[in-house]
This record gives C-alpha cells, sequence and structure tokens, in this order.
C-alpha cells in the first residue's frame, strides 16, 4: 500500500479543505496496473486528478486508461488532450473527475524542434456553487530554454482565464533547478515548494537530474493552501503529489 511522506492530515487535524486535487505521471511505458492506480485515488479521496503520460488504444497498451477509470465509478467524468499520435492510437494528458465537467478545452504549447510535442487542457466544475478552472500540462524534458518558453505559454493562457479559481496540475520536467517554477509565483502559488518544502515526486535516480521535485499544483492566490502531501509508491516512475485547497471568501 502507499505511504504518506508528509504530514497525515487525518493524525494532525489538519483542516482538509473543500477539494483535494492531484497530479500524477503514470509513466505508460511501464504498463501501469489502472485498477490499482484507480484504488489508489480513492484510498487518498481524490476529487480531480491531472494525469500525464496517458495512452488510449497504443500497442503498448491496448486500452482506453480513461475509460477504465470512468468504468469504476469513483470519477465518473473524464477529458483528454493529445499531444501525439503513438503506436497506432492516441498518447497525452488527462483530468479525472468526481464533479461533473461544466466545460473542456484544450490546445498545443509551442513544441518547435522538440522530440516530442506537448500540450495543454482545461474542465471546469463546480464546487459548493463555485466554478474552478482546472488545468493540466506536461512540459518538455528537452532543456530549459524550450521549457521557459511553455512555461510562459501556460501563464498567458492562465492568466487570460476569467474564472474566480484557477489550478494547474502538471509534470514540468524541472530537473535542474528549483527556481524555473518561480515565474509562477507573480500571480499564483506552488504546492510543491510551497514554504520551502520540496517533495522528491520522481523516485528514480538519474545523473541528468539535480532536483526531483518535477510534479507540481499551482493555484490561484484565492485558494488556500491547507495541507500538500505525496503518495510514494511503485505504480509508476512518479509519486502522486496532491493538495488539499480551500475557497478563502467562506
Amino acid at each position: 500500500m502507499p505511504e504518506h511522506t508528509s504530514h497525515d492530515f487525518r493524525k494532525e487535524k489538519i483542516k482538509r479543505g473543500d477539494i483535494r486535487i492531484a497530479s500524477f505521471n503514470i509513466a505508460s511505458q511501464m504498463h501501469p496496473d489502472i485498477i490499482q492506480i484507480h484504488d489508489q485515488l480513492k484510498q487518498y479521496r481524490i476529487d480531480v486528478v491531472g494525469m500525464q503520460e496517458i495512452d488510449r488504444f497504443t500497442q503498448r497498451n491496448p486500452i482506453d486508461m480513461l475509460q477504465i477509470w470512468v468504468d469504476q465509478g469513483t470519477y465518473p467524468y473524464s477529458s483528454f488532450q493529445k499531444t501525439i499520435d503513438f503506436e497506432g492510437g492516441e498518447y497525452g494528458i488527462g483530468l479525472l473527475s468526481a464533479h461533473k465537467i461544466k466545460k473542456e478545452l484544450g490546445g498545443k504549447l509551442n513544441s518547435v524542434g522538440l522530440c516530442e510535442a506537448r500540450a495543454w487542457q482545461c474542465i471546469i466544475v463546480e464546487i459548493d456553487g463555485r466554478k474552478a478552472a482546472i488545468y493540466n500540462t506536461h512540459l518538455t524534458h528537452e532543456g530549459k530554454t524550450a521549457r521557459k518558453i511553455q512555461m510562459d505559454e501556460m501563464l498567458a493562457i492562465m492568466n487570460q482565464d476569467s474564472h474566480t479559481y484557477k489550478i494547474l496540475t502538471g509534470d514540468f520536467n524541472i530537473d535542474q533547478e528549483h527556481d524555473e517554477i518561480y515565474p509562477m509565483l507573480e500571480k499564483y502559488a506552488i504546492t510543491n515548494g510551497y514554504h520551502g518544502v520540496w517533495l522528491d515526486t520522481y523516485n528514480l535516480k538519474s545523473e541528468e537530474m539535480k532536483v526531483y521535485a518535477i510534479d507540481n499544483i499551482i493555484v490561484s492566490r484565492n485558494l488556500k493552501i491547507c495541507h500538500v502531501g505525496m503518495a510514494e509508491n511503485t505504480l509508476s516512475d512518479h509519486n502522486m503529489l496532491y493538495v488539499d485547497l480551500a475557497f478563502v471568501d467562506k
């Protein structure tokens, strides 16, 4: 079973907040166990999860991963954004939600000169009468310069969004210095790195990497960060990052 690597909010009576959001790169090349991943999401009571490296009917995973999760009943709503055609099927990013999706949209990120194209997606959900825009992305690992261009694009997209509450989940592939994520701090708050606490979400070792806190959840500043946690596991080469958020206007 997965283990908490941060303080247990139930033992310490930390307020759970209004919504629990997760980000999880499931490493499709590892042929992940879809049911075990579902069970982990359910165990941690995740409301909405942004997932990276999703396969749909590829040779290595000849299934619709998102649909299998939907079929379990816990997360009846999903959204998929293709990044590339792959092995006869599609590969990309996905969002699973326990809350009804009011609207979904997405698009490409600048991938000029890169081996693998990247994209973003967004769903609009309503929690306690409040609409929130929940974004998901997977930035490139092919260099800091290309990654910065993509991050600037994500910032521009979110800044133009008129919704009051905004959340961005993602594998940002920031593996050299933590400060690559700092441009987000101009208008948003980071959860991995919150109060200087960094959680190593990539769980393998690589000589090319200097830092391992490469997954993050970015939130608008009208959302209170109640608790940040991580589930260590062997289901992927990433650990699941999650955060409890509360609406500050309550």
